[in-house]
């Protein structure tokens, strides 16, 4: 195993947040209780939140707590948060509710996070789909 010198770690921490913060893509980072501990900035313009906002919290319960017809959507039943306890990605559609309260349609891949075989987390990677659903409603 290669340990990396403290200048190293942090120079690719460096290269790791920077590459995150220029995605075009949503990324959200849960830690082993799923609450949020990392969103770049493409996640804060699609959810209208920002990390400090979510911060050590479930984003469900900012993003995705009420289905469209107003009904709760609780956590237990979200595909999205399920990747981690059940140890397996997760890819589908959903509808998130923007901070403003309108609902928009995502394509999300939700994986698991792994450290010596263990699940410590998961990465969910999310885009606006609300263009392609229009399109094929034309």
């Amino acid at each position: 195993m290669n340990v990396l010198s403290p200048e190293d770690s942090n120079a690719l921490l460096s290269r790791l947040q920077d590459l995150c913060e220029n995605a075009t893509v949503a990324l959200f980072v849960m830690d082993e209780h799923q609450h949020c501990v990392y969103m770049n900035g493409a996640a804060e313009l699609l959810t209208g939140f920002t990390l400090p906002e979510v911060q050590g919290r479930p984003l469900h319960d900012f993003v995705h707590h009420h289905r469209p017809d107003g009904t709760p959507y609780p956590l237990a039943e979200c595909p999205i948060d399920r990747a981690a306890p059940q140890n397996n990605q997760q890819q589908g559609e959903e509808v998130f509710i923007h901070k403003d309260g309108h609902f928009y349609p995502v394509a999300f891949t939700a994986s698991p996070i792994r450290h010596e075989d263990k699940v410590v987390g998961t990465v969910i990677e999310v885009q606006d789909i609300s263009t392609r659903k229009r399109q094929e409603a034309a």
